[in-house]
């Protein structure tokens, strides 16, 4: 996840976006729902220790191994119905 995370990075940078990676967020989707990523990308932010609203989820990443089913079903359906932008 490391070499992703990096790879992220360095692809935000040289694009002069205005954005952040993290690892391991939560993201709150009301209802009870507060799915983590492996990795999100929202805007920049001052505020830590929080969980990521859902207006600011531009990008979200699962990378999976033993979690490939939930992610691809579960986790795929509840971001694409709270209109995540990519998944």
């Amino acid at each position: 996840m490391a070499q992703i995370h990096l790879a992220l990075v360095a692809a935000i940078r040289d694009a002069g976006l205005d954005l952040e990676v993290l690892l391991a967020g939560s993201v709150s989707m009301g209802n009870f729902s507060v799915p983590e990523p492996d990795l999100s990308v929202i805007p920049i932010s001052d505020e830590d220790d929080r969980a990521i609203g859902l207006h600011e989820l531009k990008l979200a990443i699962e990378i999976s191994d033993s979690t490939l089913r939930a992610d691809l079903g579960r986790k795929a359906t509840l971001y694409a119905s709270h209109n995540v932008p990519e998944y």
